[in-house]
């Protein structure tokens, strides 16, 4: 994504100096109004030179326009803060910015702004590889556009349906779409035109293994970048750059592409540039064998990914909340006036109709307001999931590098590479797992597997596992919330087998019994709850305590979100003469 920057710093020059003439004059609309645009204009100037004054610019417009109570205002805010939120990948904000959006545009009947809403939801739709959907809201958008012969975004829509059939691999119509946008865009010798279409045309032939061809268009991508002075831009391409050196293990060159994105990335101060800048660094660093490197960006880049999580989860709280209090203050307001109203309404020989017609009206408002008060409660608990899913045992992360350390410190190098690998592995898992609501049984397996084997190379083999799938089922096509399973079996391995001398085996197994519920057995051979409880390792007991707990509480929100009955059983086992065994917890989810 590219934009003609020239001249930026004298028109942010000029445009602040008026800003300072206007807040000088007294309060009026006419004079908020003029600076509601004003900082719209010097946030849309900032786009991708740094994401934090466009932030700033864009909440200024957007709280000066509630307070004057200026819709048109608020759409040129949002319209904005889609733009560089887009940028830094927090595509749920995006979403539900644009929906507030396209409600106001369609109130005061604005279709260019219509438009521009339903191509950032056609976006965050493609992201989310919901293809039908977003092909629905381009559509959409391409309609408006052609009515208001807007041009430059019909090319720009080209781009995006490009895009989606990319996504869905249909290569062929996808470079039908690029090609004719290119020539739109050569036609009109746009540099940005151009250089989006190069990147996309780029993405197209990684997804074939063409890495030549790929790198090709993204060097045609950075001299534009350049040429443009486009900060974003040379941050995510360098990015992209390096990813792909790192496929060719050419080690050297992406970690010198990596660090050029680090710098433009640290510029822009984009969260999402930083944090993949980081990993491949991390990932080059690892194939160069200098594991003191990688292990110090791997931490840069896990803290990163941290904060993008609890900032996403956070601000998409905020605005739930928000919203739901304006909606409830507004609703406030139109009872008082009802009631004031009401007065002049009931009179005459209509005293009768008048009051069934109100009671009525009464009842459909009360449905109403019913019906919004369940939407904002479900969003809310649907965020606060995703809350609690990030936050599921931060201390893991910490032992592994912990771990990571030692092996290097010992000069165990192959043990040190094995466990990095892993490592790598495990989080690339968590991550693309953590941004569903549900994962598929196969992934959820295999994080599961890859956990189990690190605490074993922790634990010197004193953990054994066994994972037993039923034959009739399908993983690929039976899903859960991810990271269910895991805090249970964490809890076996740390209260059940490491209070014994000699370790122990942790046993999963997984079952059927009917078409819409999964049987899952986390059964551990271990000392058994009552000896655990003897011990008094308190600083990990509180530790595993927290976990449980947050599994605790994601089970009872799951349950009320999606109104099932997700039910978790534990059970002390004993042998004949009633000594401990171990423990079996029971899970059973429905399908």
């Amino acid at each position: 994504m590219l934009l003609a920057c020239l001249g930026v710093f004298a028109q942010s020059g000029m445009l602040t100096k008026q800003i300072r003439s206007l807040e000088k004059l007294p309060v009026s609309y006419t004079r908020d109004t003029q600076l509601v645009v004003s900082y719209c204009r010097l946030a849309h100037l900032y786009q991708f030179k740094n994401v934090d004054s466009v932030a700033t610019y864009a909440q200024k417009a957007l709280s000066l326009s509630e307070a004057r109570d200026w819709p048109k205002g608020r759409i040129l805010a949002f319209h904005e803060q889609s733009n560089y939120l887009v940028f830094d990948g927090r595509y749920h904000n995006v979403m539900d910015i644009s929906r507030q959006a396209l409600t106001l545009a369609q109130s005061i009947q604005w279709p260019l702004h219509e438009a521009h809403a339903y191509r950032f939801m056609g976006d965050c739709h493609a992201e989310f590889k919901q293809w039908d959907s977003a092909q629905v809201y381009y559509d959409k958008a391409v309609v408006i556009f052609k009515k208001l012969k807007n041009d430059s975004m019909i090319v720009r829509c080209k781009v995006n349906l490009g895009d989606l059939y990319r996504g869905k691999s249909n290569f062929r119509i996808a470079e039908r779409y690029y090609q004719s946008a290119l020539q739109d865009y050569h036609r009109t010798y746009s540099d940005f035109g151009i250089g989006l279409v190069n990147w996309s045309q780029g993405y197209l032939h990684v997804m074939q293994d063409e890495l030549d061809s790929a790198l090709a268009h993204f060097q045609k991508v950075e001299k534009i970048a350049h040429k443009l002075d486009n900060v974003f831009a040379q941050a995510a391409i360098y990015n992209e750059m390096a990813g792909l050196q790192l496929r060719r293990e050419n080690f050297a060159e992406a970690l010198r592409l990596a660090q050029l994105a680090m710098d433009y990335s640290q510029r822009y101060h984009s969260n999402q540039q930083i944090f993949w800048a980081s990993f491949i660094t991390t990932q080059a660093y690892k194939g160069l064998g200098n594991y003191k490197e990688g292990l110090r960006f791997s931490e840069l880049a896990l803290n990163q990914r941290d904060s993008m999580y609890y900032e996403t989860f956070e601000s998409r709280l905020n605005l739930y909340k928000s919203q739901y209090e304006k909606d409830l203050a507004l609703q406030k307001q139109a009872n008082e006036v009802q009631n004031r109203n009401r007065q002049f309404w009931i009179m005459g020989g209509f005293l009768g109709a008048l009051i069934i017609i109100l009671l009525y009206r009464n009842s459909l408002l009360s449905q109403r307001r019913e019906k919004q008060d369940a939407e904002y409660q479900q969003r809310i608990a649907q965020t606060e999931i995703s809350a609690l899913r990030a936050q599921m045992n931060p201390h893991f992360i910490f032992n592994c590098l912990n771990s990571i350390q030692y092996y290097t410190a010992r000069n165990e190098a192959d043990k040190a590479s094995e466990y990095l690998t892993k490592f790598s592995r495990l989080i690339r898992l968590v991550l693309e797992n953590s941004r569903s609501e549900k994962v598929t049984l196969f992934n959820e397996l295999e994080t599961l597997r890859l956990y189990i084997e690190m605490e074993a190379m922790r634990f010197q083999q004193k953990v054994q596992y066994q994972i037993n799938v039923s034959t009739n089922l399908d993983l690929d096509s039976i899903q859960i919330p991810p990271l269910l399973i895991q805090p249970f079996v964490e809890n076996a391995i740390w209260h059940g087998l490491m209070h014994k001398e000699q370790g122990g085996t942790v046993t999963i197994d997984i079952r059927q019994p009917a078409d819409t519920l999964l049987h899952i057995k986390v059964i551990d051979d271990g000392v058994g709850r009552e000896k655990a409880a003897e011990f008094k390792s308190k600083s990990v007991t509180r530790q595993k305590s927290f976990g449980m707990k947050v599994t605790s509480e994601r089970i009872d929100l799951i349950n009320q979100l999606y109104q099932t009955n997700t039910r978790v059983e534990i059970l002390d086992l004993v042998n004949a003469d009633g000594q401990a065994t171990g423990t079996k917890v029971i899970i059973k989810i429905p399908i």
